[in-house]
């Protein structure tokens, strides 16, 4: 049985290693067996450290009792049993270290013998994460509490409410952002005003932070807790807390900051809509074509026209012939030069076919999107030019009557010169008016009289008001006025000098000042017109406020005329028996309204009052009273009721839905307003209805906003979708302002239906998009140009290919003084362009060579045509360009090597036929040296010479003729710089010429001989460059090793070349030395070479100051 026993633990064992949970097997509460896991759990290394010990050994002691009391809950005495649960617990290893674990357990009999299973798992990881997870839940429950308080403070600032109501919701919020929200409080101070949450008491449990509006404090922000809170980061605040706090101080200065700044635009907007709408000038936008998208209702009161009338029309229509040419300059004018406001005076037809003259000013701000326009303002000046039409014949009949009159006039400036004076003075000076003027006034007045003449002029001067007075001398009175003649900027400038001889009055008045004394007192100074009529009517008596009233001068009238006489024809029978009915009374009357003719033929309205004259026999002798003008309250009487009557009209007439309501009740409504809410007067007039439900429910809190916008500010505007009576969508806009209306407030909404326009403008947005795609993202060169030359249109394939972009070329010129800086060139082009916009031209692959932004030269191929405008006009052209420079120079290479090969062919041929009587001539120059050297030395060694030098030149081309490939090897650059130089020490006279050589060794891989060749032509270049007026020529030779690879430098100080000699440089036959010294395939052959190998020749080069050529050659050919 044992046997058996151990036969089937062992292999039970062996299923339980394979398991993830600890397991142990109890007998009689020792450990009879444990898996490989548990194991690892315990620390041990093998079974024998457990076997035979009590399992309860490795239970955490605090646990024990815990488990003992589960195992019997289970039944740990029943034959079969497990627990229900599993068991959370803790074990110690051998270590002595406690392990969080999850235990289980199950109670069989095997061969009689009862035996326990317990299966347990390590949580301590688990656990210590189950733990973390909950601290970072925690975290993010104080995050989202702060980010909930951000979402209301947010929400609270797009509400329309005052600061003072926004403030007081912030501080309400604020407490629940906080760890311990139900012990928090939350207080604002701003601009001494004070707002608390509703637990706020004081505290020394708190942390406050500024509010700071453009860096001055305004108040602060103040969290706290009502009693003690664990301690945190700060104090009782976590660090989070604190930033909060800042963010919500500094997001209460944004937003009162943003509140006073929108409540200053909307002030400044009204303002400026108050301007714009009420202004007598004009204002109106066109676009670049000249048609009028935009004009203000004032073209009503200038021209006659209604905005509805003129937007959609050509502005050149309504331009008088004569004055066409002058607006077409000027609109020129203004779309070259964006934002540079362009005046004139123009002649425009009003409705009526009067010419009315204008002041226009006009400015480009097409770029600006919330215009998109350019901009007209249109200022009558009809009646100012007539005006100075008037002044000046008033100023010739002014000088006329001034030469007439027989008062002395003469206008004087401050330091004494006299500018005028008229016949009378003149004669009175005993001199003629041409002498006099631009005479000083000190030779015609004693000192004495001319000091007090001074005084008065300096009170004139101070205080820019005429100054009159009287004074006598020699016997004659003289009345006098000083007037004050002003300059541009209001000050008094020069006098004019007004002297009347009031000698016969003066006596006069002595005699009539008492009897006048006593009646002046009374009537003189009233406002009222006093009056007297005898019994007929006939005028005995009228104060001077007749002539205010009804233009007359009282002489003119009294005697002369019946009360009746002023009266208004179609009045003047009725009102006359009225009157001689109240005469025949005797009886006074009051407030008598009629109706009167002005001297000019205007009508006055008169309130009468009046009182009998009766004699002693109480027969009456006529009537005393007043007249008060009520001409001026008639009229606004009179225009108020036709005002009402013209609102009614233009109302039912609208294109615009009106109505009117008051205390929510539409009290009228038009016809327009009928058709778009598809209810009726009737039903609208009804206390059930309400505009507002109208609106979709999606756009229902938006309206309601707007609504409370309008409580607020007494004016809303807004769009909004609406369902009429009949169940369909509009769109719509609602202009709504609050007005005076019987005794009390109403509301003036004006409903446009715009749902057609909704329509159009997504259609038409959709095509310019569709249509600003294709255009931006063509892969060539696409422009358009205006009739001017000017840039309307430039893709991106334009900026790529040019380098410049949009902004830099729209709406001028200048971009072809940059593509084409040469300005022979550059007329050619734009005439050829001029030629296709004006006479409707048609290009195809005309190829122009442009400069672009870097100094790159480019050949772009163009097809290029005209566009015109519905009536056939030229109005522009447009362009589409392909990039072929890379075409064109594959082309040149392609025919450059054909040429080359050929003539590479050529010079094998002639260096052949030439090498031997080249040689020839060498073996019998040197036969006769021997011969005859003593006598003929000199002329021998010149045959040699130029023999070797045309040899020379052969070898060249032979080495022209072999340019095919390069043989590659390991070679030290010094010693081919070090080669190439001894041959050209050997081959050119230095003996005056100073050559240094710096090169340092260098291994690169390369053609020995090419590499020599080429350094050699490039230091043979160098010697013979030497300038004969420079005191000495030197050659340096120099090597600067770069990342990959060497750059050698030979520079000198000699003739140096000019830019022409410098771009054919490097082309094969060019030379500039005389005919015979050289082939001119030097440098040719030496950047061929260098090209070979990879590298690149750079030769830089100015006249008179000497020569310098890079050469780069890499360690190994890329």
């Amino acid at each position: 049985m044992g046997e058996e026993f151990s036969e089937w633990k062992e292999k039970l064992m062996h299923l339980f290693d394979f398991s993830p949970h600890g397991i142990i097997i109890v007998e009689n509460d020792k450990i009879i067996g444990i898996n490989k896991t548990g194991m690892e759990i315990l620390g041990i290394k093998s079974e024998e450290q457990v076997i035979g010990k009590y399992y309860f050994e490795f239970i955490h002691p605090s646990h024990i009792n815990e488990l003992r009391n589960a195992l019997l809950s289970a039944g740990k005495e029943s034959l079969y049993s497990k627990m229900k649960e599993p068991l959370y617990s803790k074990m110690v290893n051998v270590n002595g270290e406690i392990i969080e674990i999850k235990l289980s357990f199950s109670n069989f009999i095997f061969n009689e013998k009862q035996l326990m299973f317990f299966s347990f798992r390590d949580i301590t990881a688990e656990k210590m994460e189950g733990k973390r997870r909950q601290e970072i839940i925690n975290i993010l429950k104080e995050r989202i509490k702060e980010l909930e308080c951000f979402y209301s403070i947010e929400k609270i600032a797009r509400e329309s409410v005052t600061v003072d109501e926004m403030l007081q919701k912030i501080v309400e919020v604020i407490p629940k952002a906080l760890q311990h929200a139900e012990l928090a409080y939350g207080k604002i101070i701003f601009r001494d005003k004070e707002y608390f949450s509703p637990k706020y008491k004081q505290t020394c449990w708190k942390r406050k932070e500024d509010i700071l509006i453009n860096g001055k404090k305004e108040g602060f922000v103040e969290i706290g807790y009502i009693e003690e809170t664990p301690s945190e980061d700060i104090g009782p605040f976590l660090k989070e807390e604190i930033q909060l706090l800042r963010y919500i101080a500094m997001r209460i200065a944004d937003i009162v900051e943003y509140k006073e700044i929108k409540e200053e635009m909307e002030r400044s907007r009204e303002y400026f809509h108050s301007l714009v709408e009420y202004s007598s000038d004009i204002i109106t936008v066109i676009d670049e074509e000249g048609i009028i998208h935009y004009i203000t209702p004032s073209i009503k009161n200038v021209l006659g026209y209604s905005a509805e009338e003129i937007v959609g029309r050509d502005l050149i229509e309504f331009v008088h012939p004569e004055d066409l040419d002058i607006i077409m300059k000027k609109k020129k004018e203004i779309l070259s030069n964006p934002n540079k406001a362009v005046s004139a005076i123009l002649r425009v037809y009003d409705k009526y076919g009067r010419w009315r003259i204008v002041k226009v000013t006009g400015r480009n701000l097409l770029d600006l999107p919330a215009v998109g326009g350019v901009v007209f303002n249109f200022h009558d000046i009809t009646e100012l030019i007539e005006k100075e039409k008037e002044a000046r014949k008033s100023e010739r009949l002014a000088q006329t009557a001034l030469n007439a009159t027989h008062d002395m006039v003469v206008v004087v400036g401050f330091d004494g010169t006299i500018f005028d004076v008229n016949e009378s003075m003149a004669k009175n000076f005993g001199k003629s008016r041409k002498e006099i003027i631009g005479d000083d006034v000190k030779k015609y007045l004693p000192p004495g009289i001319l000091r007090e003449r001074f005084a008065k002029a300096l009170e004139v001067k101070k205080s820019k008001k005429p100054v009159k007075f009287i004074d006598e001398r020699d016997g004659r009175w003289y009345d006098q006025c000083f007037y004050p003649i002003f300059d541009e900027k209001g000050e008094v400038k020069q006098i004019a000098a007004f002297i009347r001889d009031i000698t016969e009055l003066k006596k006069t008045e002595e005699a009539l000042r008492e009897s006048e004394e006593r009646f002046r007192q009374v009537v003189e100074n009233a406002n009222e017109w006093v009056w007297e009529v005898d019994a007929n009517g006939l005028y005995t008596y009228a104060s001077p406020a007749i002539e205010n009233i009804l233009g007359y001068k009282a002489e003119e009238i009294v005697g002369k005329k019946h009360f009746y006489d002023l009266l208004h024809p179609e009045d003047r029978e009725r009102l006359k028996e009225e009157v001689f009915r109240i005469f025949k009374s005797k009886k006074a009357f009051r407030s008598f309204i009629n109706r009167n003719l002005h001297k000019n033929g205007g009508e006055r309205w008169l309130i009468t009052s009046g009182i009998p004259i009766l004699n002693e026999e109480e027969n009456l002798i006529g009537y005393r009273g007043v007249d008060l003008d009520i001409t001026e309250k008639k009229k606004a009487i009179d225009a108020l009721m036709e005002s009402e009557e013209k609102f009614r009209i233009l109302a039912e007439n609208s294109p615009n839905a009106i109505f009117i309501s008051k205390e929510d009740k539409i009290v009228y409504a038009n016809k327009k307003t009928e058709e778009i809410t598809g209810y009726s007067r009737e039903e609208m007039h009804s206390p059930q209805f309400n505009f507002l439900d109208l609106v979709t429910p999606e756009e229902k809190e938006k309206a309601i906003m707007y609504k409370e916008q309008l409580k607020e500010k007494g004016f809303s505007s807004c769009e909004c979708a609406i369902v009429d009576k009949n169940g369909k969508r509009k769109s719509v806009l609602v202009n709504a302002t609050t007005i005076p209306y019987e005794k009390g407030r109403g509301l003036l909404c004006i409903i446009t239906d715009i749902t057609e326009i909704k329509k159009t403008e997504k259609e038409v947005k959709k095509l310019n998009q569709y249509l600003k795609s294709i255009i931006e993202n063509a892969n060539v060169w696409l422009d358009v140009l205006d009739e001017n030359g000017n840039v309307v249109i430039w893709n991106r394939a334009a900026e790529e290919i040019s380098g410049y972009t949009k902004d830099e070329v729209m709406g001028h010129a200048k971009i072809w003084e940059w593509l084409y800086p040469d300005e022979e060139y550059r007329n050619e082009i734009f005439s050829k362009a001029m030629d296709i916009i004006k006479k409707g031209d048609v290009v195809e692959n005309f190829e122009t060579t442009i400069q672009t932004k870097d100094g790159k030269k480019k050949i772009i191929s163009w097809y290029s045509k005209n566009l015109t405008d519905e009536n056939g006009k030229p109005i522009g052209s447009v362009a589409l360009g392909r990039d072929v420079t890379e075409i064109k120079q594959m082309q040149e290479k392609l025919l450059e090597h054909t040429k080359m090969a050929s003539l590479g062919r050529l010079a094998a041929v002639v260096a052949h036929e030439l090498n031997t009587p080249l040689a020839n001539i060498n073996i019998t120059a040197d036969y006769l040296l021997s011969k005859v050297g003593k006598k003929y030395g000199e002329e021998l060694q010149i045959i040699k010479r130029e023999v070797e030098n045309a040899s020379a030149i052969i070898r060249e081309i032979l080495d022209f003729s072999r340019m095919k490939k390069i043989e590659r090897k390991m070679i030290d650059i010094k010693a081919i710089i070090e080669s190439a130089l001894e041959k050209v020490k050997n081959t050119c006279n230095v003996d005056d010429i100073i050559i240094q050589n710096r090169v340092n060794s260098y291994n690169i891989t390369g053609d020995e001989y090419r590499l020599m060749q080429c350094f050699m032509n490039i230091i043979k270049n160098a010697v013979m460059a030497k300038d004969e007026s420079k005191r000495g020529h030197y050659v340096i030779i120099d090597s600067i090793e770069r990342e990959k690879g060497i750059e050698i430098k030979v520079k000198d100080n000699g003739v140096g070349m000019d830019e022409n000699v410098l771009k054919d440089a490097i082309r094969p036959f060019f030379t500039t030395r005389p005919l015979g010294e050289g082939s001119g395939l030097g440098l040719f052959i030496a950047d061929w070479a260098v090209k070979q190998h990879g590298g690149k020749i750079i030769i830089k080069s100015e006249k008179g100051r000497g020569t310098e050529v890079s050469v780069f050659l890499p360690e190994e050919r890329g």
